[in-house]
């Protein structure tokens, strides 16, 4: 993927806005300890029933998906 395509990817993003229960689990498969932690730490209860709920939702529509 070139640079410009990647651009084109963030910018959809911006203008229609991340789904999080997409990005969520997609982050925590890609966070490393520190970064987990410091989501935790910044994003309050929020962000902590996110990490909760999200990913078993994300893993029953992957298991659909590609079963």
């Amino acid at each position: 993927m070139t640079r410009a395509d990647w651009d084109r990817v963030e910018a959809t993003i911006r203008k229609r806005g991340a789904k999080m229960s997409f990005e969520v689990p997609r982050m925590l498969a890609v966070s490393t300890p520190e970064e987990l932690a410091a989501m935790r730490a910044d994003g309050g209860v929020p962000v902590a029933v996110m990490l909760k709920v999200l990913p078993p939702m994300f893993r029953r529509r992957e298991r659909r998906v590609f079963a």
